[in-house]
């Protein structure tokens, strides 16, 4: 009786045993697999907060590279840091559409890329800027002395607004208004575009202007009526014509000339003529065209249209 007993208890023992057995081993699994779903939401959990984070930054530094667009002190393809992520923004244009590539390198190498499309404000990106039409003797450059003719734009319709009231109330104030016909005296009204500080010199005509041989002349120049340019003149300003019809007609036949003859821009609801076969020179200065496109309405900068990844 006592054998069948304990040969019982055995078989039991064994039983158990191996019950326990696999248990602890079914334990050990479930811990194994809640260790490394643990790992993997963390792994998740911090590749959703890298993703956020590459987002912000490409974000950010879209709207830095917009401002510095905007600013003229991003002219080409650029990279930066921040912290320790480093930022890649590439310029390009696609069928005419400025397209903005902004590429962020993350932890472990990792990158993301987001397009911005553009939307450009056309002025002060152009030296020349008119309703009409601008004769073939017309030649443009860049700031680094380059020919560019997409730096002329021409038959422009609808042309934007200018702030007539506030540009035309500065030459008041800074006493620069003449009567036309008006002719330009050399270093007119000073030898700077600026008035001071950030503030231009003004100057509004109230008829045709002429600027003659050997005269310069500074600043932003709202002329009613024409501007006649002498091709040894030196006009380092904005022209701006406000009234349709009108036009800036270069007039010498001499074979000498300033190059540029204009060194800014001309912006006017007319056209822009060369007489005599000769060439007239215009010279892009990207600063001060941006400082006279502030009183353009839709003129405060390249915006950002919209994006995708």
């Amino acid at each position: 009786m006592k054998k069948q007993t304990l040969k019982r208890l055995r078989k039991e023992e064994g039983f158990f045993s191996a019950f326990v057995l696999v248990f602890l081993v079914t334990l050990g699994l479930m811990g194994i697999g809640a260790s490394m779903l643990l790992q993997s939401e963390s792994k998740n959990v911090i590749n959703q907060m890298n993703s956020v984070r590459a987002d912000y930054l490409m974000e950010s530094a879209a709207f830095y590279s917009t401002a510095a667009l905007s600013a003229g002190t991003l002219t080409s393809d650029t990279s930066f840091t921040i912290g320790s992520i480093d930022v890649e923004v590439d310029t390009f244009y696609d069928a005419g559409t400025m397209i903005m590539e902004v590429t962020v390198t993350i932890d472990e190498g990792r990158t993301r890329t987001i397009l911005f499309e553009m939307k450009e404000n056309p002025i002060w990106r152009r030296s020349i800027f008119v309703s009409g039409s601008i004769d073939a003797n017309v030649t443009t450059k860049d700031s680094n002395n380059v020919v560019d003719d997409d730096l002329k734009v021409a038959n422009r319709s609808p042309m934007p607004q200018v702030n007539n009231s506030t540009l035309t109330s500065m030459a008041a104030s800074q006493g620069h208004e003449k009567g036309g016909p008006w002719t330009a005296t050399d270093d007119y009204p000073s030898t700077s575009f600026y008035r001071s500080g950030n503030t231009p010199n003004v100057t509004h005509v109230y008829g045709d202007m002429y600027v003659n041989a050997n005269i310069d002349i500074h600043g932003i120049f709202i002329v009613d009526g024409n501007v006649y340019l002498d091709r040894r003149a030196h006009v380092q300003a904005v022209l701006y014509l406000p009234n349709s019809g009108t036009k800036v007609e270069a007039n010498s036949s001499s074979s000498n000339r300033f190059d540029p003859n204009v060194l800014g821009g001309i912006y006017g609801f007319g056209e822009v003529t060369v007489v005599s076969s000769k060439t007239l020179y215009v010279r892009h200065e990207p600063e001060w065209m941006r400082v006279f496109s502030q009183y353009v309405n839709g003129g405060d900068g390249t915006k950002i249209a919209h994006w995708s990844y």
